[in-house]
Protein backbone atom coordinates (compact mmCIF):
# COMPACT_ATOMS: atom_id res chain seq x y z
CA UNK A 1 0.00 0.00 0.00
CA UNK A 2 1.17 3.56 -0.67
CA UNK A 3 0.28 6.83 1.08
CA UNK A 4 1.25 10.47 0.67
CA UNK A 5 0.88 13.67 2.61
CA UNK A 6 1.87 17.22 3.44
CA UNK A 7 5.33 16.09 4.62
CA UNK A 8 6.40 15.91 0.93
CA UNK A 9 6.92 12.12 1.16
CA UNK A 10 5.43 8.94 -0.30
CA UNK A 11 5.40 5.96 2.07
CA UNK A 12 5.17 2.29 1.09
CA UNK A 13 3.60 -0.09 3.60
CA UNK A 14 3.29 -3.81 4.17
CA UNK A 15 -0.15 -4.83 5.38
CA UNK A 16 1.61 -6.97 7.97
CA UNK A 17 3.31 -4.07 9.78
CA UNK A 18 2.45 -0.65 11.17
CA UNK A 19 5.78 0.82 10.03
CA UNK A 20 6.57 1.89 6.45
CA UNK A 21 8.90 -0.36 4.49
CA UNK A 22 10.13 2.48 2.24
CA UNK A 23 10.09 6.26 2.20
CA UNK A 24 10.23 7.92 -1.21
CA UNK A 25 11.67 11.43 -1.12
CA UNK A 26 12.09 13.88 -3.97
CA UNK A 27 9.10 16.18 -3.94
CA UNK A 28 9.67 19.59 -2.40
CA UNK A 29 6.04 20.32 -1.49
CA UNK A 30 2.87 18.52 -0.41
CA UNK A 31 2.14 15.29 -2.31
CA UNK A 32 -1.46 15.14 -3.54
CA UNK A 33 -1.99 11.72 -5.11
CA UNK A 34 -0.18 8.42 -5.43
CA UNK A 35 -1.29 5.74 -7.93
CA UNK A 36 0.15 2.32 -8.72
CA UNK A 37 1.01 1.41 -12.30
CA UNK A 38 -1.10 -1.50 -13.70
CA UNK A 39 1.97 -3.76 -13.47
CA UNK A 40 2.39 -3.01 -9.77
CA UNK A 41 6.12 -2.46 -10.32
CA UNK A 42 5.88 1.33 -10.40
CA UNK A 43 3.87 4.11 -8.85
CA UNK A 44 3.37 7.77 -9.67
CA UNK A 45 2.83 10.80 -7.45
CA UNK A 46 1.65 14.37 -7.99
CA UNK A 47 2.63 17.39 -5.95
CA UNK A 48 2.20 21.05 -5.17
CA UNK A 49 5.81 21.48 -6.35
CA UNK A 50 4.29 21.55 -9.90
CA UNK A 51 5.67 18.14 -10.88
CA UNK A 52 4.68 14.50 -11.05
CA UNK A 53 7.11 11.64 -10.50
CA UNK A 54 7.39 7.96 -11.44
CA UNK A 55 8.99 5.60 -8.90
CA UNK A 56 10.23 2.02 -8.83
CA UNK A 57 8.08 0.46 -6.11
CA UNK A 58 10.67 -2.24 -5.31
CA UNK A 59 13.80 -0.10 -5.02
CA UNK A 60 12.22 3.26 -4.20
CA UNK A 61 14.23 4.92 -6.96
CA UNK A 62 12.78 7.99 -8.68
CA UNK A 63 12.72 7.08 -12.39
CA UNK A 64 11.15 10.18 -13.90
CA UNK A 65 10.11 13.68 -12.86
CA UNK A 66 8.08 15.92 -15.16
CA UNK A 67 6.94 19.50 -14.81
CA UNK A 68 5.46 21.94 -17.28
CA UNK A 69 2.68 23.12 -15.00
CA UNK A 70 2.32 26.68 -13.74
CA UNK A 71 0.47 25.49 -10.63
CA UNK A 72 0.17 22.30 -8.58
CA UNK A 73 -0.29 18.91 -10.28
CA UNK A 74 -3.21 17.14 -8.62
CA UNK A 75 -4.93 14.13 -10.24
CA UNK A 76 -3.30 11.25 -12.10
CA UNK A 77 -4.41 8.09 -13.91
CA UNK A 78 -2.63 5.32 -15.81
CA UNK A 79 -3.92 3.96 -19.10
CA UNK A 80 -5.06 0.34 -18.80
CA UNK A 81 -2.05 -0.93 -20.81
CA UNK A 82 0.37 1.12 -18.71
CA UNK A 83 1.95 2.99 -21.63
CA UNK A 84 0.28 6.35 -20.99
CA UNK A 85 -0.44 8.48 -17.94
CA UNK A 86 -2.83 11.43 -17.64
CA UNK A 87 -2.21 14.27 -15.19
CA UNK A 88 -4.33 17.29 -14.28
CA UNK A 89 -3.67 20.32 -12.14
CA UNK A 90 -4.75 23.58 -10.67
CA UNK A 91 -3.87 25.45 -13.89
CA UNK A 92 -6.98 23.90 -15.53
CA UNK A 93 -4.87 21.95 -18.06
CA UNK A 94 -4.72 18.18 -18.48
CA UNK A 95 -1.82 16.35 -20.09
CA UNK A 96 -1.31 12.86 -21.49
CA UNK A 97 2.26 11.53 -21.25
CA UNK A 98 3.98 8.67 -23.05
CA UNK A 99 5.92 6.76 -20.41
CA UNK A 100 8.22 5.24 -23.02
CA UNK A 101 9.61 8.65 -23.98
CA UNK A 102 8.63 10.66 -20.92
CA UNK A 103 7.10 13.33 -23.15
CA UNK A 104 3.69 14.98 -23.21
CA UNK A 105 1.72 13.91 -26.30
CA UNK A 106 -1.49 15.90 -25.72
CA UNK A 107 -2.61 18.89 -23.66
CA UNK A 108 -6.38 18.91 -23.16
CA UNK A 109 -8.07 22.21 -22.37
CA UNK A 110 -11.72 23.08 -21.79
CA UNK A 111 -12.29 23.38 -18.04
CA UNK A 112 -12.43 26.98 -16.87
CA UNK A 113 -11.23 26.26 -13.33
CA UNK A 114 -8.76 23.93 -11.63
CA UNK A 115 -8.97 20.19 -12.42
CA UNK A 116 -8.80 17.89 -9.42
CA UNK A 117 -9.62 14.43 -10.79
CA UNK A 118 -8.92 12.36 -13.90
CA UNK A 119 -9.32 8.75 -14.98
CA UNK A 120 -8.86 6.68 -18.12
CA UNK A 121 -11.88 4.57 -19.07
CA UNK A 122 -11.38 0.79 -19.34
CA UNK A 123 -11.98 1.10 -23.11
CA UNK A 124 -8.63 2.88 -23.37
CA UNK A 125 -9.74 5.82 -25.52
CA UNK A 126 -11.88 7.89 -23.14
CA UNK A 127 -10.71 10.10 -20.30
CA UNK A 128 -12.96 11.66 -17.65
CA UNK A 129 -11.91 14.77 -15.74
CA UNK A 130 -13.59 16.58 -12.85
CA UNK A 131 -13.13 20.25 -12.07
CA UNK A 132 -13.84 23.17 -9.77
CA UNK A 133 -16.09 24.43 -12.59
CA UNK A 134 -18.58 21.76 -11.39
CA UNK A 135 -18.47 19.76 -14.62
CA UNK A 136 -17.13 16.41 -15.73
CA UNK A 137 -15.65 16.41 -19.21
CA UNK A 138 -15.38 13.27 -21.29
CA UNK A 139 -12.43 13.40 -23.67
CA UNK A 140 -11.90 11.32 -26.82
CA UNK A 141 -8.23 10.40 -26.98
CA UNK A 142 -8.54 9.32 -30.64
CA UNK A 143 -9.98 12.63 -31.85
CA UNK A 144 -8.26 14.67 -29.12
CA UNK A 145 -11.37 16.63 -28.24
CA UNK A 146 -14.20 16.85 -25.71
CA UNK A 147 -16.99 14.42 -26.57
CA UNK A 148 -19.40 15.34 -23.73
CA UNK A 149 -19.75 17.73 -20.80
CA UNK A 150 -21.74 16.64 -17.72
CA UNK A 151 -23.04 19.44 -15.44
CA UNK A 152 -22.47 16.99 -12.64
CA UNK A 153 -22.51 18.75 -9.26
CA UNK A 154 -23.23 21.97 -7.39
CA UNK A 155 -19.67 22.37 -6.17
CA UNK A 156 -16.15 21.31 -7.13
CA UNK A 157 -15.69 17.66 -8.13
CA UNK A 158 -13.18 15.62 -6.14
CA UNK A 159 -13.31 12.17 -7.78
CA UNK A 160 -14.17 10.60 -11.13
CA UNK A 161 -13.90 6.81 -11.38
CA UNK A 162 -15.23 4.24 -13.84
CA UNK A 163 -16.81 0.86 -13.19
CA UNK A 164 -13.86 -1.56 -13.06
CA UNK A 165 -13.24 -3.74 -16.14
CA UNK A 166 -16.32 -2.79 -18.19
CA UNK A 167 -16.73 0.97 -17.68
CA UNK A 168 -20.49 1.01 -18.12
CA UNK A 169 -20.93 3.73 -15.51
CA UNK A 170 -18.99 6.58 -13.94
CA UNK A 171 -18.97 7.52 -10.24
CA UNK A 172 -18.29 11.08 -9.05
CA UNK A 173 -17.98 12.83 -5.69
CA UNK A 174 -18.14 16.50 -4.79
CA UNK A 175 -17.93 19.22 -2.19
CA UNK A 176 -21.73 19.48 -2.57
CA UNK A 177 -21.83 16.55 -0.07
CA UNK A 178 -23.01 14.00 -2.65
CA UNK A 179 -21.75 11.04 -4.64
CA UNK A 180 -23.40 10.19 -7.98
CA UNK A 181 -23.49 7.36 -10.52
CA UNK A 182 -23.78 8.13 -14.26
CA UNK A 183 -24.45 5.88 -17.22
CA UNK A 184 -21.63 5.98 -19.78
CA UNK A 185 -24.13 5.05 -22.49
CA UNK A 186 -25.82 8.47 -22.51
CA UNK A 187 -24.24 10.20 -19.45
CA UNK A 188 -27.62 10.29 -17.68
CA UNK A 189 -27.67 10.32 -13.85
CA UNK A 190 -28.58 6.95 -12.33
CA UNK A 191 -28.37 7.44 -8.59
CA UNK A 192 -27.35 10.05 -5.98
CA UNK A 193 -26.06 9.32 -2.48
CA UNK A 194 -26.50 12.19 -0.04
CA UNK A 195 -26.16 11.65 3.69
CA UNK A 196 -22.76 13.16 4.49
CA UNK A 197 -22.91 16.37 6.49
CA UNK A 198 -19.66 17.67 4.98
CA UNK A 199 -17.82 17.83 1.68
CA UNK A 200 -17.14 14.44 0.08
CA UNK A 201 -13.42 14.27 -0.63
CA UNK A 202 -13.18 10.84 -2.28
CA UNK A 203 -15.15 7.83 -3.48
CA UNK A 204 -13.78 4.35 -4.18
CA UNK A 205 -15.54 1.58 -6.11
CA UNK A 206 -15.09 -2.01 -4.99
CA UNK A 207 -13.81 -4.51 -7.56
CA UNK A 208 -16.13 -7.31 -8.74
CA UNK A 209 -16.63 -10.24 -6.40
CA UNK A 210 -15.15 -13.66 -7.15
CA UNK A 211 -17.06 -15.75 -9.65
CA UNK A 212 -18.68 -14.99 -13.00
CA UNK A 213 -18.71 -11.28 -13.85
CA UNK A 214 -21.50 -9.82 -15.96
CA UNK A 215 -20.70 -6.76 -18.13
CA UNK A 216 -23.52 -4.72 -16.61
CA UNK A 217 -23.12 -5.90 -13.06
CA UNK A 218 -22.63 -3.10 -10.57
CA UNK A 219 -20.07 -3.51 -7.76
CA UNK A 220 -21.51 -4.46 -4.39
CA UNK A 221 -20.16 -1.42 -2.56
CA UNK A 222 -19.03 2.19 -2.80
CA UNK A 223 -16.96 3.85 -0.08
CA UNK A 224 -16.90 7.60 0.52
CA UNK A 225 -14.93 9.81 2.92
CA UNK A 226 -15.90 13.29 3.99
CA UNK A 227 -14.97 16.48 5.80
CA UNK A 228 -17.60 15.44 8.37
CA UNK A 229 -14.90 13.08 9.72
CA UNK A 230 -16.69 9.91 8.67
CA UNK A 231 -16.35 7.36 5.91
CA UNK A 232 -19.37 5.44 4.69
CA UNK A 233 -19.91 2.15 2.90
CA UNK A 234 -22.85 2.28 0.50
CA UNK A 235 -24.98 -0.59 -0.76
CA UNK A 236 -26.65 0.98 -3.78
CA UNK A 237 -29.11 -1.83 -4.38
CA UNK A 238 -30.12 -2.83 -7.89
CA UNK A 239 -29.29 -0.19 -10.47
CA UNK A 240 -31.34 0.36 -13.64
CA UNK A 241 -30.24 -1.41 -16.79
CA UNK A 242 -26.99 0.23 -17.84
Amino acid sequence: MASCGADNKVLLWSLESDKPVKTLTGHTDRVNRVVFHPSGKYLASTSYDKTWSLWDSETGQELLTQGGYSRAVYGLSFHCDGALVATVGLDAVGRVWDLRSGRSIWNFRGHVKQILAVEFAPNGWQIASGSDDRTVRIWDLRKRETSYVIPAHGHLITTVTYQPIFGNYLVTSSYDKTCRIWSTKNWAPIKTFASHEGKVSYVAVSPPLDGPIMPYEAPPRLVTCSFDRTWKVWDHGKLPDL
